[in-house]
């Protein structure tokens, strides 16, 4: 049970940098139009911010 209730927790995180990359990149895109690679790069690094973190801990906890 509780490591079901560990892995939906997870799962929200990485839905959540996912979200929050996604926002960060229309708003960058918004405010700069042509630099496409600028609001690429800045949603893919706040992705992985926040999702990669609880990711390398859970799958350390299991190696």
């Amino acid at each position: 049970m509780a490591d079901e209730r560990g892995f939906r927790k997870l799962i929200l995180l990485c839905i959540t940098g996912l979200v929050a990359g996604l926002v960060v990149t229309f708003i960058l895109r918004a405010i700069f139009p042509e630099a496409e690679i600028l609001y690429i790069a800045a949603g893919a690094a706040v992705t992985a911010a926040i999702a990669v973190p609880p990711l390398a801990r859970y799958f350390q906890k299991w190696m």
